[in-house]
């Protein structure tokens, strides 16, 4: 059984400390209108479900047992982190010329919202906080040893339609 005493108040705290998630959803509301935003967000739940597996099946336990396994993961989303603000900046250097040039600003790419989609699951599985949370934090309050995979999915459930989700 979790404890939603303490989990509830320490969930929404991580969720109000802004991260990379919080940042790609309000850029992606900017550039693409909020329905699209709200689309994208999906993948970031996705990805939190992900994340849940992965912390049921033992990944919060591997974790804590090879620093190097943890490293890895940081430096990939270091890596994608990196990837997507550099060409975010790209992106925005190419549009203020055309817009210097008295042309038209460059339409949105094709694919409708699944580009948003998929970059908000790419951002969320590799965003340390959310890893923090899930693997760290979530099994903390589950409670009674033995098989805590309910347990820690309400408590995941809870946290992710918390303000923000901003993992």
């Amino acid at each position: 059984m979790i404890n939603w005493v303490g989990f509830v108040p320490a969930a929404l705290l991580v969720s109000l400390i802004p991260g990379a998630n919080q940042l790609l959803g309000l850029s992606n509301a900017v550039r693409h209108g909020t329905m699209a935003a709200l689309a994208g967000i999906g993948g970031r739940l996705a990805a939190f479900v992900v994340l849940v597996g992965l912390v049921v099946a033992g990944l919060g336990a591997t974790l804590a047992a090879s620093a190097t396994a943890l490293t890895v993961i940081k430096w990939v989303g270091v890596g994608y982190l990196a990837w997507l603000g550099i060409s975010s900046l790209w992106q925005a250097r190419q549009a203020r010329q055309a817009l210097s040039g008295a042309e038209a600003p460059p339409a949105p790419s094709g694919g409708g919202v699944w580009p948003l989609v998929g970059n908000e699951f790419v951002v969320a599985i590799s965003n340390p906080k959310a890893l923090l949370l899930f693997a760290a934090l979530l099994p903390q309050f589950a409670g009674e040893p033995g098989p805590a995979a309910g347990s820690i999915s309400a408590a995941a459930s809870a946290s992710s339609g918390s303000p923000g989700c901003s993992r």
